[in-house]
């Protein structure tokens, strides 16, 4: 079975709320589309966002890599070969690792599809069981006053600045929604707990390497005591 077709479009879904980093401020999500289609109408989907200040690549830049330079080298190709593939749309532009993920994704799929298999099988996993259903992730905040982060996303934040703790300057603890164990305001105590407990090995070296610079300094000092005398 041949590639036949490479396919490339572009979705923009507005945000309901801007999402801002120390980067970039995003009002929509944009995503270039990637359909690769077989001999027999088997159509598989990539995808590649746009985010020229984290990749360098554009929407133009990546329209541009698949259509004039990815496309010509890799259709008509047997997508039983997957390996040679992947080596030939390597070989086809150096770098444009956003238009080169975009095309990968979507032959993966429509190899899968081929195959009638779910992918993570022809990866090589046998067994299902091992398999994940779900995954955990973080929810990164977009970057507002600090009332206007926590609504929508219904968690309490916590600061705590403690410049003389030996584990930490200034604190912030995310609460999950209906977590109670900890108060409103938390005390600089219970922080250095939470946080020994989170992280004794740095703790320890921030310990040490405090401990160390101040009998330097104490020395030095005696030293210079020492020089006047003389």
């Amino acid at each position: 079975m041949k590639l036949k077709e490479l396919a490339v479009g572009y979705i923009e879904i507005p945000l309901m709320t801007p999402f801002k980093t120390a980067l970039r401020t995003v009002n929509s999500v944009n995503d270039l589309i990637v359909k690769v289609t077989a001999e027999d109408g088997t159509e598989g989907y990539g995808e590649a966002p746009p985010t020229a200040v984290i990749t360098g690549d554009t929407k133009e830049s990546i329209e541009a890599a698949i259509r004039y330079y990815i496309a010509p080298a890799i259709l008509g190709m047997d997508l039983e070969d997957l390996p040679g593939i992947m080596a030939k749309m390597e070989k086809s532009l150096a770098k444009n690792t956003s238009a080169k993920a975009a095309v990968d994704i979507a032959l993966y799929d429509l190899y899968a599809k081929l195959q009638n298999k779910p992918l993570f099988r022809l990866l090589g996993e046998q067994d299902a069981k091992p398999v994940k259903t779900e995954l955990e992730t973080d929810l990164t905040i977009s970057v507002n006053e600090t009332e206007e982060m926590v609504k929508g996303v219904q968690k309490k934040i916590i600061e705590v600045n403690h410049p003389d703790s030996l584990y930490f300057e200034r604190a912030v603890f995310y609460l999950k929604p209906g977590v109670t164990q900890l108060p409103q305001e938390i005390s600089r105590a219970d922080a250095d707990a939470l946080l020994r407990e989170a992280a004794p090995d740095k703790a320890e070296k921030r310990f040490w390497l405090r401990t160390v610079l101040l009998v330097l300094l104490s020395c030095l000092g005696t030293a210079a005591v020492c020089l006047l005398l003389l």
